[in-house]
């Protein structure tokens, strides 16, 4: 897990996974481009990388493939 970026912006977009998780996308607000951000709901994994393209892609991927309930239905 990478994401350490502690001033997130507005979601950009968002994926849902195998059970209802959300995977959401962003980019702070740092830098002179910004570093692009996907954070899942349910699993609590995270990545960040530079090349928005790249981070789209991997946060599709991570919502294909996760299974974990989102966080209303977890405790129950």
């Amino acid at each position: 897990m990478t994401g350490k970026n502690n001033s997130k912006s507005e979601p950009v977009m968002r994926f849902q996974g195998l059970m209802g998780a959300i995977v959401t996308v962003g980019v702070t607000d740092t830098g002179e481009y910004g570093v692009w951000y996907w954070h899942c709901n349910g699993c609590i994994d995270s990545h960040d990388d530079t090349n928005m393209d790249r981070l789209r892609d991997s946060a599709n991927e991570h919502a294909a493939t996760c299974r974990a309930l989102p966080p209303e239905h977890a405790a129950a």
